[in-house]
């Protein structure tokens, strides 16, 4: 049975009493079945106004087609929208279960209470029912006179497509970038919002690609990008800023600032996800990286390949300590790298010195952390402390005031 119904046109149509006999309403109903001709037809009626509606439309059945299946629902409640809503979108459920499907369903709201046809509607688009459709005409008294009826149908894929782009704004805004790409990528978008839809598409996996550290791949997917639709979501300067001053310094393979201030936002980010342990590794390779840049400018050479020569006598003394690599090089690892630059007038090595016990605190957490040597999950609390403190005491998020950049950017102002 399923298998049967999937290319069948379905019809749902809300039922009112009206004022007469039901004569005419039957007739607008009759109207819009042979004008949809549909192959299954459900009326969602009360049981009086079936009885009334029913017996001058049945007697016509034969009218529609042979095989067109007449189904009644009867609902127990006409002027409660909420109850009627969830009573629809549960029948309207019901029917996708026998498998009709939704790009070959209608929804006619001509007839019924006010909250039958605002509560027809609203199911309709919630399960995102292809048509919707209402008989009009000229009417004497209030009422559509017979002869006279003209049907208007409404596509509603214009609305269930603006309203998936506005939940997949959502969703980008607190970067759930693959989300926005499965959401946009497997829905059916109207015509008239497909540049926008693609625009956030492509934003999502430009920052997706940037937030996996894949700066180059980043920086080619914005490039495709059409600007013209950047511009209409408000983002153009912020995308402008981050493609022609911030990403071609991270593409690069030397250490910067830069570097140390995208990593301090991406463990933000992570921190903001609830991954608290990917946030602190984060922050320590930042500390890391701070160490490296900073000795490479004070002593023109890599912590990984030491050259003693380039060191004063009292730190090159304190480099002997460290240990050699295959190559008899001496090597640093986080903590001598400050040690050594605490030797100097290196600020950052004279706040390490300053604040190494509360340094070496924050450490151990990292390192009892599952993504370092131990077993346990970091903390909100923890994370807070090392990135406070890494923020406030080494101030590296202050660097040139460059830390704005690296803010992705958010959707404030979609409009249709």
């Amino acid at each position: 049975m399923t298998s049967e119904n999937q290319n069948k046109k379905l019809m749902f149509i809300s039922v009112g009493v009206g004022g007469g006999d039901g004569s005419d309403i039957a007739h607008a109903l009759f109207y819009t079945i042979k004008h949809c001709n549909p192959d299954a037809v459900v009326f969602l009626a009360s049981a009086e106004s079936w009885d009334k509606v029913s017996v001058h439309l049945l007697p016509q059945h034969q009218e529609f087609n042979g095989f067109l299946l007449v189904e009644k629902e009867i609902v127990n409640e006409i002027d409660d929208f909420q109850y009627l809503h969830n009573e629809f979108s549960e029948i309207i459920l019901n029917y996708y279960k026998k498998g009709f499907k939704n790009q070959y369903t209608y929804a006619d709201y001509t007839s019924g209470t006010k909250a039958m046809s605002a509560a027809l509607v609203s199911a309709a688009i919630f399960n995102k029912i292809d048509t919707l459709t209402y008989v009009t005409g000229r009417r004497e008294k209030g009422r559509v006179l017979s002869g006279t009826e003209r049907q208007y149908p409404l596509s509603t894929s214009s609305i269930i497509s603006w309203q998936t782009i506005n939940e997949a704004v959502i969703y980008f805004n607190r970067g759930m970038y693959k989300t926005v790409i499965q959401m946009l990528g497997t829905s059916t978008i109207y015509p008239q919002h497909k540049n926008k839809a693609e625009t956030i598409i492509g934003l999502s996996k430009f920052l997706d690609a940037w937030d996996k550290f894949n700066f180059t791949q980043a920086f080619e997917i914005i490039r495709s990008i059409d600007e013209d639709v950047i511009k209409q979501l408000n983002l153009f300067g912020k995308i402008k800023k981050l493609k022609n001053s911030t990403l071609p310094i991270l593409i690069k393979e030397e250490l910067s600032y830069e570097k140390i201030d995208d990593l301090l936002f991406n463990a933000k980010r992570r921190a903001d996800e609830g991954k608290y342990d990917d946030a602190v590794a984060r922050i320590y390779r930042a500390v890391e990286m701070t160490g490296q840049l900073e000795f490479k400018k004070e002593f023109n050479c890599t912590t990984s390949s030491i050259k003693i020569e380039n060191l004063g006598a009292c730190v090159a003394e304190a480099a002997k300590l460290c240990s050699r690599n295959d190559k008899g090089e001496y090597q640093a690892g986080l903590f001598q790298t400050f040690n050594l630059l605490s030797e100097t007038e290196n600020k950052c090595g004279k706040i390490f010195k300053q604040n190494a016990g509360e340094f070496r605190k924050l450490l151990d957490n990292r390192n009892y952390s599952i993504l370092a040597h131990g077993s346990q999950p970091i903390t909100e609390k923890q994370f807070e402390r090392f990135y406070d403190f890494v923020t406030e005491k080494f101030r590296l998020a202050e660097k040139g005031n460059r830390n704005a950049s690296f803010s992705f950017p958010v959707i404030k102002d979609l409009r249709l």
